[in-house]
């Protein structure tokens, strides 16, 4: 899933384009919206959530700030 937040009020979650198998990746994208899903309700305040400084994108630094509050350990190689 790709998180998006063209509006102000809403963010949206779009299936990827990128068949990923049985990939790293793709297991870390499901541990990462298995978290999510826990958390939110939908995507529009997981965004949020991520979003520290408000400018409509989620740096590398806000997403894992965001996923070491949501208690999911990730390393920098992941």
């Amino acid at each position: 899933m790709i998180l998006s937040a063209n509006k102000k009020s809403q963010a949206t979650a779009e299936p990827m384009a990128i068949p990923l198998g049985g990939t790293n990746l793709h297991r870390l994208l499901e541990f990462v919206w298995i978290r999510l899903q826990e958390r939110f309700k939908n995507m529009s305040p997981a965004f949020r959530y991520f979003d520290l400084n408000f400018n409509n994108r989620v740096s590398f630094n806000e997403f894992q700030f965001g996923m070491e509050n949501l208690k999911a350990k990730l390393s920098a190689k992941d």
